[in-house]
This record gives structure tokens, sequence and C-alpha cells, in this order.
């Protein structure tokens, strides 16, 4: 049987760290991504994921609180090639 952080290494955040501050009665979420990175690609095929954290997550300093993020950036689409038929000189 996987353990949880197997399950976390393969369906859970790519590319993201986060960390709560706590400063009195005040919280605050930083989130830091590379955006050199990618990771894959979208399911559609359309985008490139620079990060993403696999669907909700829940903050273990908040547990009320759920986080889900994705980055992505459209692949560049590449010029259309006419093709023409070629005659059979015969």
């Amino acid at each position: 049987m996987a353990k949880v952080k197997d399950i976390d290494r393969i369906f859970g955040p790519k590319n993201i760290k986060y960390k709560v501050f706590e400063a009195g009665r005040r919280k605050q979420l930083v989130i830091t991504i590379d955006l050199t990175k990618h990771v894959g690609i979208s399911k559609s095929g359309k985008s490139f994921l620079i990060a993403t954290t696999g669907g909700n997550i829940i903050l273990p300093e908040m547990l009320d609180t759920r986080l889900s993020v994705n980055l992505f950036k459209p692949r560049t689409k590449r010029p259309k090639i006419k093709r023409r038929k070629l005659k059979c000189p015969v």
C-alpha cells in the first residue's frame, strides 16, 4: 500500500513551495514558484504546466482552508505548411 508521502510525490504539488507566517493575529501565505521550470503538458495538450497543486490541498496550519493553484502558459502554434500534391509524370 502506498504511503501518504508517495501519493503526494505523484499527485501532490509540483514546483510549488508555500509557507504560512504568523505575526500576532495576522497570517500570511507566501507561495514560491520557479518560473523557469515546466512540470509537463496539460491533459488537453494545449498548454505547458509550470506549477500545479494537483487539486485542492489542505494547509496544515489552517485545516479549514484549501489551496488550489494551476500556473500554465499556452503552447506556441507551429505555422501550418501547405502541402502540395505531387503529380506523377507518367
